[in-house]
C-alpha cells in the first residue's frame, strides 16, 4: 500500500510539474516600446507586415561547414510577411514566409524552394528574442550543380532578435542539411545579419 501511495504522488508530482513547464513558456508580443520586458502597452497585431534585409555593408554567407569553403556569398538579400497572431505570454508570434518573398544578389545564382515558418519568444529580462525557423529550402548553382539544403521540419534556431530602431536579427552558423543534388556538401553554415525595416521600431516582450 505504500509503494502505492508513493507511486501515486510521484505520478502527480510529474503532472504539477509538467503543468508549471508548460505555463511557463514565455512565447514574446512584438513590441513598439522597451519601457519594460514583461509587458508591452504597444503591441504590434496580427497581420503586421514583417519585412528584413540585409544591414548596409553586410553579407550573407552559406559556407562548406567541413572544409570551411564559401558556397556563396550574398550582397542582398530580403524576406516578407506579415504576422499569423498578436503572440502572448505562452504563445509566440509567427508568420510563414512565401517562396516568392525573397530576393538574392548572391556570388552564385541563388533561389528559394520553400520559403519557412518562423516564429519569435522572449528572451527573459530582455528586449530581444529568439527566432526559429522550419521548412526553409535554398539553392545554389554550384560548380557541381544545382544544390538544395534546408533545415527540415523541426524548428531551429535561426538567430537572435536584438530589440532597437532598427531591430537586428543575427544569423549564427545555422545548420543546413542536404535535400537533394549530386555532389553537395553535407552540411552547410548559413550566417549574416538583417535588420528589420517593418516593423520598426521594434522590441521583444513577454506579453
Amino acid at each position: 500500500m505504500g509503494y502505492l501511495r508513493v507511486f501515486g504522488l510521484g505520478i502527480a508530482a510529474m503532472a504539477l510539474l509538467a503543468i508549471v513547464v508548460a505555463g511557463s513558456a514565455s512565447a514574446a508580443v512584438l513590441c513598439k516600446n522597451n519601457t519594460t520586458t514583461e509587458g508591452c502597452s504597444g503591441i504590434y497585431k496580427a497581420g503586421t507586415t514583417v519585412h528584413l534585409q540585409l544591414v548596409k555593408n553586410a553579407s550573407l554567407v552559406l559556407e562548406n561547414a567541413e572544409f570551411q569553403t564559401t558556397i556563396t556569398g550574398c550582397s542582398a538579400s530580403t524576406f516578407e510577411s506579415t504576422t499569423d497572431k498578436d503572440g502572448a505570454e505562452g504563445v509566440p508570434v509567427t508568420f510563414s514566409v512565401l517562396l516568392e518573398s525573397y530576393k538574392w544578389t548572391c556570388t552564385s545564382p541563388t533561389s528559394t524552394i520553400a520559403g519557412g515558418k518562423y516564429e519569435i519568444e522572449w528572451i527573459p529580462k530582455t528586449d530581444n528574442g529568439t527566432m526559429k525557423v522550419t521548412n526553409f529550402q535554398v539553392r545554389v548553382e554550384t560548380l557541381f550543380g544545382p544544390c538544395i539544403w534546408g533545415t527540415g521540419a523541426a524548428a531551429i534556431v535561426y538567430g537572435t532578435v536584438v530589440g532597437g530602431t532598427p531591430a537586428t536579427v543575427v544569423v549564427n552558423n545555422i545548420t543546413l542539411t542536404p535535400v537533394a543534388g549530386a555532389g553537395c556538401a553535407k552540411t552547410v553554415k548559413m550566417r549574416g545579419t538583417y535588420e528589420f525595416t517593418s516593423p520598426n521600431p521594434l522590441f521583444i516582450a513577454k506579453k
